[in-house]
């Protein structure tokens, strides 16, 4: 007859140290995923144009959820920036609209509009942050998984 035994210790207490220290890896994981929305923002901000720096100011970061958050405008002109504007008239909508003491009559069309160009400040923050911020990040993630596997505590 052939007894064999298996010692499932270490298992039972490998499995016990994995599962603490995926409390702890989730703690560490929102911390380090914290720390890059200052950076990410810092770049947003040096890449909006400096025309007037309200729209580069007006820049905040908003949490979509636990994991994931995006940089946002506080001003209503942020789209015709990234997208631009095609050129239009304007024109006036009341009979006053465009008169001024020393003008006889209402003017027709008053301006032509000659449209915005496209400004993607937001595509080269993607990029930037992508080759600044994320090795960083992958560099401080695989050294808290470095500490897990090796069992180390801080």
């Amino acid at each position: 007859m052939l007894n064999i035994k298996i010692d499932t210790s270490e298992v039972t207490a490998l499995a016990k140290h994995i599962k603490d220290s995926s409390k702890r890896f989730d703690k560490d994981f929102k911390e380090i995923f914290d720390s890059i929305k200052k950076p990410a923002l810092g770049i947003a901000r040096e890449e909006a144009p400096k025309k007037s720096r309200r729209l580069a100011e007006s820049l905040h970061v908003v949490d979509y959820a636990p994991l994931e958050f995006g940089i946002e405008e506080g001003v209503n002109y942020g789209q015709y920036v990234r997208h631009g504007s095609p050129a239009r008239g304007i024109f006036p909508h009341f009979k006053k609209a465009l008169f001024w003491k020393g003008l006889l009559h209402p003017v027709a069309n008053a301006k032509n509009w000659p449209g915005m160009k496209a400004n993607p400040y937001g595509v080269r923050t993607a990029i930037r942050a992508r080759r600044e911020i994320l090795p960083r990040f992958g560099e401080k993630v695989a050294a808290r998984i470095r500490i897990i596997v090796e069992g180390k505590e801080y």
